[in-house]
């Protein structure tokens, strides 16, 4: 597996397992997923006011979802949540279960959208049960 090198926002290099600021911690291996754009990595990510959430793959709540939240299955492998956040400042990440991806194609202030595909049937996008965590960004 190939090794990535991280730096600190001033360019510094930083090792692997090392704190920077008491924040971040340098990662020892390379993030091959969506990446979404908008987020600022650079500040302080609370993990106290993080958010995960289980919906089924008929676009119901499952358990634990935050309370207040809503999500509804609007196409095939597709589901909305919403949230009562407000802003854009947040971070979000999908997980898959079994053999299947899925990623977040849109990010607004009330609510982000979840996709899911199966990649053995060439990316068709596919009903299934996954789960995310949301961060808020400081």
């Amino acid at each position: 597996m190939e090794k990535e090198t991280f730096t600190t926002v001033t360019g510094n290099p930083v090792a692997p397992g090392a704190t920077v600021d008491g924040r971040l911690k340098a990662l020892e291996y390379k993030v091959s997923t969506h990446r979404h754009t908008g987020v600022d990595l650079t500040k302080p990510l609370s993990v106290s006011s993080s958010y995960g959430g289980y919906v089924t793959s008929a676009g119901a709540a499952g358990t634990p979802f935050p309370p207040g939240w809503t999500v509804a299955h609007t196409g095939t492998g597709r589901y909305t949540v919403t949230h009562n956040l407000g802003t854009t400042s947040y971070a979000v990440v999908p997980t898959a279960l079994q053999a299947l991806l899925c990623y977040i194609t849109s990010r607004g202030a009330d609510s982000f959208i979840l996709d899911c595909v199966d990649p053995s049937n060439h990316n068709a996008f596919t009903d299934y049960d996954c789960m995310f965590i949301l961060t808020p960004q400081q």
